[in-house]
Formats: structure tokens, sequence, C-alpha cells
């Protein structure tokens, strides 16, 4: 599989002399506060309006396209307090946020070739893990974590072409390619999508 970087610095993937773009950035931490903003009854324009921001910040959350890894920490509390006093039944806890940041950074750094590993969810740890795994896997596989689905549409949040470049990371990561020390951390990643998952919605 062959990848380009466009102007935008996102993934491209070719087909021949079709090019298609990949997903946003921040896949994961837009569907998190789209969900958490629809859990409150608000609309962007509502939840920009308790931020004291402009709607199209909210939309570009949303969308991905300014992904929460790039915004302070800080305006994170932010977020979360918004959404804590509208009333929003998840994403209201500032830890939420920071995870959902750290999978899209995760999986952006393995696409763009940039990730050092050096911190990283804990998808291979039994416990701690479990909440990014399930945010993973919404993203790569469309399995939506059962405290969002009342709130978005069933759906894979990344493209087929990102999901396919990561599971053959991952499987890279797992086979050795980086070190033993993250051989486990590889077979964890590996777990989240299945040869069947690629390849039965290819062409969704």
């Amino acid at each position: 599989m062959n990848a380009l970087i466009d102007p935008r610095g996102w993934i491209v993937a070719e087909a021949g002399e079709i090019t298609v773009a990949a997903s946003a950035p921040g896949v994961i931490g837009g569907a998190v506060i789209k969900a958490a903003r629809r859990s409150a009854g608000l609309s962007r324009r509502d939840l920009a309006s308790s931020m004291a921001v402009v709607p199209a910040v909210v939309r570009e959350w949303e969308s991905g396209i300014r992904p929460l890894f790039c915004v302070s920490y800080h305006e994170l509390c932010q977020l979360a307090d918004a959404l804590d006093r509208d009333g929003a039944r998840l994403g209201h806890e500032v830890d939420e946020l920071v995870l959902a940041s750290q999978c899209d950074l995760l999986i952006t750094g393995i696409l763009r070739g940039f990730e050092d590993y050096a911190e990283v969810p804990p998808v291979d740890e039994d416990v701690a893990g479990e909440d990014a795994r399930s945010l993973l896997s919404w993203a790569l596989t469309g399995q939506v974590p059962d405290r969002y689905r009342p709130y978005v549409p069933v759906g894979r949040l990344l493209s087929w072409n990102d999901a396919y470049l990561f599971a053959y990371v991952a499987r890279d990561l797992q086979a050795g390619s980086h070190g033993d020390d993250l051989t486990r951390y590889g077979t964890a990643l590996t777990a989240l999508i299945s040869d069947i998952d690629i390849r039965s919605d290819r062409q969704s």
C-alpha cells in the first residue's frame, strides 16, 4: 500500500490513479464531543456559547479537523466544565477527553510514521486499557462503546484505507519490528481489528 502526505498533513492512499483522502486526525475526540453534546441536548451553537467560542470551533472539533491533542489542557478542562454544567451524561470529565486525544494521537502517529511509543494509551493493560481499547475499536471497526451508542450512529470513524494501514503497522509491531518491548503492544493493537473486519466492508 503506497501512502502520501497531502498539503494538510493528512495521509492519502493511492489506488491506481485514484487518490483517496484519509480521515481527519481527531475523529475519536470529535465523536466523543458530539456524543457528549447530544447527551446534553445541546446544539453546536449552544455549546459554543457556553464556552465563549464561535460555532466553527465546535464544528472543527467534532469533525476531527481540529484534534483534541492540539488543544491545551486548560481548554480541555473548560470544555469538560461546560459539558458538565449543561448536563452532559458523558464526555464531561477531562480524563475522558484526554484519553480520546491520546487515542487520536496514537492513530495519527502510526499512520504518519512518527509515533515513538513513549506516551501511548495503556491499550495492553487489562483493566486500565479497557476504555482505550473500546475507543480505538470504535474508530477502527465501528463497534460503538455502549455508553456512546444512544447518541451517535453506528459506523467506523476511520476510512477503510486508514484502518487497513493501522492494522498493517500493528501486525508489524507484533512481529517485533520495533523491538521486543513493543511486541505485546502490537499484539493488543492487532486484536482490535481482524482481517474479517477489514475485508468485509472494504468498499464502504
